[in-house]
């Protein structure tokens, strides 16, 4: 169909035709991006260009580039675990496929691949990609060669099933010609080429020749893609063959499709441009202060200016030298740029965002409306830029598959959102095209980066999750991590918090405190305190009434042990694995003393968990030596002096835990005065209630490392 240049080139020269008001439209666009200078009806008249569509192109562009890609593999629920190795395998093809890419166009001194193809949408309002892999003759190593075209000068025929044929027509500098061809044309100029695809071959004209005769590329259909951005799908005015300029029915309406980022605000520019220009007009010529002189006759004339400098004009008594009245605006000027203002705010992102942003804080409501005001900017090409990797990473994966290539060295970075526990960010695997399945389903999804009230998105979460005696809660975990808090991967958000859960469990603690033993050679007790927390009854650590299986001695001297190693962290997850419940994080330095202290003492559990409370406070605003001397006095069974007590409350009051130091002074019985101020307790001792009948479980002294 397509064998002879002249063929192909006929074929080219119609659809230009046919396609003249949809580039024409691109030109427009690409004038406002750059800038191009507004030309008044005489150059005698000022003239004005708005920034404001290149501020707007900028937002717009840098809201695509820093939007979050996701490109994923997807797999039923009940695949098997081969099955999921296997879609991990192709995910990193992919990635670092996509990396070989983006390295390929640096290497031209062109711009990442996505940011070329957020670029090209928002100037031109189309979306072009060419792909092919393939290791080339003689060589071993697998190319992934994909260049983002400008649809200004793409040309194509669309058939039932896709793409009959599609070609790219640009200049190129005769050296780069001779370089990649081997044609002479000359030192100096540039030529246009035709790169030339159907769905079985390929070829390059260059001016009137084949530099690259027809040839088979064996993937089976055209491997070109394009898409225009917005919802507007092929449409016709009429049916009458006048209907456009070329006398196509098929391009009649082509003109509209393709939403650029002045889609909206097309026509607004050159208006205010002219208005704003007349009113710079008649600035400077206010400023030449013209003067009308009256004399008899109209004879008399001043030289000079008579505003440089101070002068004395004589003139006759008849004469009279007036001020020339300047040309004002018209009062409709102010409406009018009123106007025209506000459809270009309506016609860019919503205010404050376009101007700079806002210094008030948003929140709630406020901050929703204007979240999805921004949004519906951005929808029409983050959504087209998700069609475009989407059709970019099945292309990749199916043309390794399926034409027989040779193995590829992959290595680049897993994304953050799919990165498991025990791997590293860093990937280097081979993979096989019998590794990759054409028939997979590919996800590729592209989200803005927008302002998130995350404070209100976490308390939803919590209350859709939330199960009432006897109810349902209103969403699943997963759901309310992927549609509330907005998580990109809730399956590997869930498997990190499994992991959590596992690594504070009471036997996975005991193994790491065996562990550490043995990093400091104590291997004796590390072996002891395995066999003391093996429990019969396959409970792990501990009785199942909470109380400690573990000697008294032996855990002295496992805690010493672990201070004086340097694992003060896991000392204290000890202590707090024998009393039962998760692990606190973990602090530098000594574990807090109130764990031993306060469950020596046989008190209360509301006054355990309150010294522990305060242990810890104390610990975390840098009084150690303090939390010690308290802990002490609680051992020593004494009275604890009111001294030490105004001490406490004064820190807790500094550390801004006053709901502490009103709990400590309810328990001791002291009235509590004005937040800053410690309760006076005149030096007297303040003791501790007495013991309750139930106690807890004692522990062993606190070890002095």
């Amino acid at each position: 169909m397509f064998d002879t240049v002249g063929d192909i080139k006929k074929a080219v020269k119609r659809r230009e035709g046919d396609l003249e008001d949809l580039r024409r439209r691109m030109d427009d666009d690409f004038d406002l991006w750059s800038l191009k200078e507004y030309e008044p009806a005489s150059k005698a008249y000022e003239a004005y260009t708005t920034s404001s569509p290149k501020n707007f192109f900028n937002k717009v562009v840098d809201g695509l580039n820093r939007a979050i890609l996701t490109i994923t593999i997807e797999l039923p629920e009940d695949a098997t675990d081969e099955q999921r190795e296997a879609a991990e395998i192709g995910e990193l093809y992919v990635h670092g496929g996509l990396g070989a890419i983006d390295r390929t166009l640096r290497n031209r001194g062109e711009p990442p691949l996505r940011q070329s193809a957020s670029f090209l949408m928002g100037v031109r309002g189309w979306c072009c990609f060419r792909a092919l892999v393939y290791v080339p003759e003689g060589e071993e190593d697998t190319v992934f060669d994909v260049a983002p075209w400008d649809m200004r000068h793409v040309t194509w025929e669309q058939g039932p099933r896709g793409l009959i044929w599609a070609a790219y027509k640009r200049k190129v500098d005769n050296s780069q010609i001779q370089d990649e061809y081997g044609l002479d044309m000359g030192r100096n100029g540039e030529t246009w080429v035709i790169d030339f695809w159907d769905g079985k071959k390929n070829c390059v004209i260059v001016r009137d020749d084949f530099a690259k005769p027809p040839k088979e590329h064996k993937i089976g259909h055209v491997p070109v893609w394009l898409g225009a951005v917005g919802a507007m799908p092929t449409m016709q005015a009429g049916t009458d063959a006048d209907s456009t300029s070329s006398g196509s029915q098929t391009g009649s309406l082509m003109k509209y499709r393709g939403q650029s980022a002045f889609d909206a605000s097309r026509g607004i520019y050159k208006p205010w441009n002219k208005y704003v220009a007349g009113l710079m007009d008649m600035h400077k010529k206010a400023q030449v202060g013209s003067l009308f002189h009256k004399s008899k006759g109209a004879k008399a004339k001043i030289v000079g200016d008579p505003h440089e400098s101070f002068r004395i004009i004589p003139g006759d008594l008849n004469e009279t030298l007036e001020p020339l009245a300047s040309a004002t605006a018209p009062p409709e000027t102010g409406p009018l740029l009123k106007i025209i203002g506000e459809d270009l705010d309506q016609a860019s992102l919503p205010n404050p965002l376009a101007f700079g942003g806002t210094n008030a804080p948003e929140s709630g409501r406020a901050l929703a409306i204007r979240i999805d005001a921004t949004r519906s900017v951005f929808n029409p090409f983050t959504g087209m830029l998700s069609e475009a990797y989407t059709w970019l990473v099945e292309e990749l994966l199916g043309q390794f598959a399926n034409k027989g290539l040779k193995p590829a060295d992959m290595f680049g970075f897993r994304p953050q959102e799919s990165l498991k526990e025990d791997q590293e960010p860093f990937f280097r695997v081979t993979v096989k095209p019998e590794d990759i399945d054409p028939g997979w389903f590919v996800l590729a999804t592209v989200e803005p980066r927008l302002p998130r009230d995350e404070e209100n998105e976490i308390i939803m979460a919590i209350q859709a999750t939330a199960k009432k005696p006897g109810e349902q809660p209103l969403m699943s975990k997963r759901s309310a991590r992927g549609d509330i808090l907005h998580v990109r991967n809730p399956d590997a958000e869930e498997r990190r918090i499994l992991i959590e859960e596992g690594e504070s469990h009471p036997v996975i603690q005991a193994r790491r405190i065996a562990k550490s033993l043995i990093d400091v050679g104590k291997h004796e007790l590390a072996a002891e305190v395995l066999g003391a927390l093996e429990s019969p009854q396959g409970q792990g650590p501990g009785r199942a009434d909470g109380a400690s299986q573990i000697p008294e001695d032996l855990l002295r001297r496992v805690v010493e042990t672990l201070v004086q190693g340097g694992n003060p962290e896991v000392a204290q997850q000890l202590v707090q694995a024998i009393e039962g419940g998760p692990p606190p994080p973990a602090e530098e330095g000594p574990a807090p003393p109130e764990q031993e202290s306060a469950a020596q003492q046989g008190l209360p559990a509301e006054t355990i968990q309150l010294i522990r409370e305060l242990a810890q406070a104390l610990v975390e605003a840098g009084e150690q030596e303090l939390a010690v001397t308290f802990v002490e006095a609680l051992e020593s069974g004494e009275p604890i002096s009111g001294q030490l007590v105004e001490q406490i409350v004064q820190v807790l009051i500094t550390a801004g835990r006053e709901d502490l130091a009103e709990r400590l002074m309810e328990l001791l019985g002291v009235g509590v005065q004005q937040a800053g101020t410690p309760p006076a307790t005149n030096g007297q001792t303040a003791p501790v209630p007495a013991p309750q009948a139930q106690t807890q479980p004692a522990l062993p002294p606190r070890t002095q490392a």
